[in-house]
């Protein structure tokens, strides 16, 4: 399956960064990373000191990817929460529909209560602004060079 490159505008861009804000406001996790499932961080809040969020992207996108072919090989179509837990961070992904993740980060290990009950909320929030039709979809480097050259 192909993926797409996402192309944001600065409204949904804003939109998208408010959503990962009100996330971390009401959760224990130092950061949050809405990641294109080609690993291109399309959107972060958090700590930026402490991380190598390029790598961290493409690492996140490559799990994901990882973990839906288990998924296949077991019957299921995704799983909607992917978790590693450290001793003193842990990560929390979730897909984002079909072109998108969520990868959250948190310290101390164990998910909290708050975040838990906040993650599902976050996704479909994100989700329904990446459906929304002034999201620009983009199949190619080619294609990218004509949309630039009409100015959209």
């Amino acid at each position: 399956m192909e993926i797409p490159t996402l192309k944001l505008y600065a409204e949904e861009y804003e939109k998208i960064r408010t959503v990962l804000s009100s996330l971390l406001e009401r959760s224990s996790a130092t950061s949050a990373s809405l990641i294109s499932r080609t690993g291109q961080e399309l959107a972060f809040r958090g700590d930026k000191e402490a991380l190598d969020r390029d790598s961290i992207s493409s690492l996140a996108a490559g799990s994901l990817a990882a973990t839906l072919g288990l998924a296949h090989f077991l019957g299921e179509e995704e799983f909607q929460r992917i978790y590693h837990l450290g001793k003193k961070n842990s990560v929390v992904m979730s897909p984002v529909g079909k072109l998108a993740l969520l990868l959250v980060v948190l310290p101390n290990g164990q998910p909290t209560k708050p975040l838990v009950e906040n993650l599902g909320r976050t996704v479909l929030l994100l989700r329904d602004l990446l459906d929304r039709e002034n999201v620009r979809f983009v199949q190619d480097d080619s294609e990218s060079a004509a949309l630039n050259s009409l100015g959209l």
